[in-house]
C-alpha cells in the first residue's frame, strides 16, 4: 500500500535567476514617486509668499523716501507719452504697493487692488482711498482691459500717489528724542 506521503518529485524545482524586466516596473514606479514629489516641492518653494523685507531694495532708505525718489524718477521716464501706458502703470502701482507694504506691513504686492483698498479703509481717510481707489481702477483698466487712460487720468494717477505717500509719512516719535536728550544728560552728568 502506497501512502501520498511517499511520492515526491524526482528534483526540486529550479530557481529561475531574476532579471532586469522582472524590476523594470518597480523602477519606473520609483521615479514617478520621485518626480512628482520634487515637482511639488519646487511648486511649494515657488508658491510661497515672499516676506517684503526679502524683496530687491535698500531697507535702510526710509519707505517714504524710496517712494517719491521712484515716483520722480518715473515721471521723468515718461513712459505713457511714449505710448508704453500699461508698463507706466505696471511700474506706478509697483512703486505703490511696494510702499503701502512696508508702510502699513500688509502684503500689499501679493494682494488684489480690492483687497489692499479694503485693508486702508481701516488705515487713512476717506477721500485719499478714494484717490487711491482711482490709481488702481486706471492700473487695472490699463493693465489688465487693454484700456488707455487720459493723459489727465495718467498724471492725476501719479500724484495721488505723491500725495498718499506725502500724507502718509509716519510722525517722529517725540519721546524717542526726550529719552536720548535724558540719556545724553545723565552720561554728561557723570562726566563732571
Amino acid at each position: 500500500v502506497l501512502d501520498s506521503s511517499d511520492i515526491k518529485d524526482i528534483k526540486p524545482p529550479l530557481a529561475e535567476p531574476f532579471t532586469l524586466s522582472d524590476y523594470l516596473i518597480y523602477i519606473i514606479a520609483a521615479l514617478a514617486i520621485i518626480g512628482v514629489l520634487a515637482l511639488v516641492y519646487f511648486l511649494w518653494v515657488k508658491k510661497k509668499p515672499k516676506d517684503i523685507f526679502d524683496l530687491d531694495y535698500d531697507p535702510n532708505i526710509p519707505a517714504h523716501i524710496l517712494a517719491l525718489e521712484s515716483l520722480q524718477s518715473l515721471k521723468e521716464e515718461k513712459l505713457w507719452q511714449k505710448g508704453k501706458v500699461k508698463l507706466y502703470y505696471s511700474k506706478l502701482t509697483d512703486i505703490f504697493r511696494l510702499y503701502i507694504a512696508r508702510r502699513f506691513e500688509i502684503d500689499a504686492r501679493e494682494m488684489t487692488s480690492s483687497e489692499i483698498l479694503h485693508e486702508l479703509e481701516k488705515l487713512v481717510p476717506a477721500d485719499l482711498l478714494e484717490k487711491t481707489r482711482a490709481v488702481f481702477y486706471n492700473a487695472d483698466l490699463a493693465k489688465f482691459a487693454k484700456y488707455e487712460p487720459l493723459a489727465e487720468d495718467n498724471e492725476k494717477s501719479l500724484e495721488y500717489c505723491v500725495e498718499f505717500v506725502n500724507e502718509t509719512i509716519p510722525a517722529e516719535k517725540p519721546e524717542a528724542t526726550d529719552e536720548k536728550e535724558k540719556a545724553d544728560n545723565n552720561i554728561e552728568g557723570t562726566e563732571k
